[in-house]
């Protein structure tokens, strides 16, 4: 995010010659760079940082929730198997 605005490049061609005072016109080559302002890219970096740490914060969020389900599906596994007197192993591989 720290990098400048790709630069531009023009070709005009004129049907008619445009008089200057240097002559005849029939072609115009323009270059332009932009240059932001001071700190502009500084604050874009930031924003670019904030937005990822959002993102890493809900992916830990949805993993430390499908962890709890899992957790919450083994105790209740276990309960099951402990009420019939089986192995919680034995519930996964009869079904």
């Amino acid at each position: 995010m720290s990098q400048l605005p790709e630069p531009e490049v023009g070709l005009g061609l004129f049907v008619l010659p445009v008089e200057t005072r240097l002559g005849p016109q029939w072609v115009r080559l323009s270059a332009s760079q932009m240059f932001p302002w001071k700190g502009t890219l500084q604050a874009r970096e930031n924003v670019a940082i904030a937005m990822a740490s959002v993102r890493y914060e809900r992916i830990a969020a949805s993993r430390l929730q499908l962890h709890d389900q899992i957790r919450k599906a083994y105790l209740q596994v276990t309960r099951a198997g402990s009420k019939t007197g089986d192995h919680p192993g034995e519930y996964f591989l009869d079904k």
